[in-house]
């Protein structure tokens, strides 16, 4: 089932597939460019012979159209080039579908001038030479998969054989010569650029795998194994990221402070299993809380948590500070009791504050909330 690409990778999912065809794209271009530059050096050396009298590279009847072919195939490689430096600079998710036709309509019609020129002096050995060049660049450089390969090549094939088997004038000999020797190296080129294509998707599958793996190695360091949220280690980074972002924005970012009441009384009372367990409860009930995507959940160490909430004034975070309290205070403990919840609660600004003033001024609210008799908000 082709997609919207006109390809289907299996075993990849949409968005690996459109970044291998992506990546695929940016690789052709580059390498093409090459190639390019150098049929462009070989052609401009051609017509330098073409264009010496003592050198006979051409019969005299074909000469003015030999010349006139030279300069059109410069003239268009060096458009065409221009058109791959554009790309290269331009291309997108948006536009992969059509530089992509664009490249394969371009190589198509270079084959097609190769196949003229095969035409036109095919008694003369250089000729089928360029033509077999552009077909053996098109098959080696860039990487095709099969369809792709089959669109540049087959219709100038298709072109070269039908004129020849058609034209008088094409010894018989040189009919079965041409036909034979052009459809040899079509087959090559298509199984080597298969070949060619295929190695590079397996590669492709291997490295995305790797990335995954890698992604969920990262993923479980910056989880907290018991309670399924974000841990220190992803805290640190988060607020390095929060920071330079507020820095940017001008926008505070609320900041809260959560402590269990009594955890180690219930966890001595209940035993471990319990204490693990409501552990879980609370870190489920304040993630559940967050409505944005942006807001984050940590936790701190013990039965301490942090709740990092961007964009946020003080007097949003204590709404939503006194509504999760009252959230875990109402919430049963596998049906052993009720626990509740102090917190500390402030508002950080990167041009104003500083991370250790941060953790100081939060910390005092939550002291003061245990002071003042716990399951509370205390601002700062």
């Amino acid at each position: 089932m082709k997609n919207k690409y006109l390809i289907k990778i299996k075993d990849l999912t949409q968005n690996e597939q459109t970044e291998f065809i992506a990546s695929n794209l940016k690789d052709n271009l580059i390498r093409l460019k090459v190639v390019m530059i150098m049929l462009v050096i070989v052609e401009l050396l051609i017509l330098a012979l073409a264009l010496i009298p003592s050198i006979n590279l051409v019969p005299d009847k074909n000469h003015t159209t030999y010349v006139n072919m030279y300069f059109i195939v410069i003239v268009y490689s060096m458009l065409f080039i221009g058109i791959l430096y554009y790309m290269n600079k331009h291309h997108s998710e948006k536009t992969i579908l059509p530089f992509r036709i664009i490249i394969l309509t371009g190589l198509m019609l270079l084959l097609f001038w190769g196949a003229s020129m095969k035409l036109l002096n095919h008694g003369n050995f250089l000729q089928p030479s360029i033509y077999i060049l552009i077909l053996l660049s098109v098959s080696v450089i860039p990487f095709f998969n099969y369809w792709e390969i089959l669109i540049v090549t087959l219709p100038s094939q298709l072109f070269i054989t039908i004129i020849t088997i058609t034209e008088n004038s094409i010894k018989t000999q040189s009919i079965a010569q041409i036909i034979m020797d052009s459809w040899g190296f079509i087959l090559l080129a298509i199984i080597f650029s298969t070949i060619q294509y295929l190695d590079r998707v397996q590669y492709f599958k291997k490295d995305a795998l790797l990335k995954k793996q890698n992604n969920l190695l990262k993923q479980h360091s910056e989880i907290d194994a018991l309670t399924d949220i974000y841990n220190r280690r992803k805290l640190d980074a988060t607020m390095e990221f929060e920071w330079k972002r507020s820095s940017r924005t001008k926008q505070s970012i609320a900041f809260l402070l959560i402590d269990l009441d009594h955890f180690k009384k219930y966890n001595d009372t209940y035993g471990h299993i319990e204490g693990d367990m409501c552990l879980r409860k609370s870190a489920a009930i304040m993630k559940e809380s967050l409505k944005r995507s942006s807001d984050m959940i940590f936790r701190y160490g013990g039965e301490e948590f942090i709740i990092l909430a961007p964009e946020t004034d003080l007097s949003g975070a204590s709404i939503h500070a006194e509504r999760l309290r009252n959230d875990i205070e109402k919430h049963a403990f596998n049906n052993v009791g009720h626990i509740t919840s102090s917190f500390g609660v402030t508002e950080f600004n990167a041009e104003k504050d500083d991370v250790e003033s941060l953790f100081e001024r939060v910390d005092i609210a939550l002291y003061t909330a245990k002071e003042n008799g716990r399951n509370r908000v205390e601002k700062a």
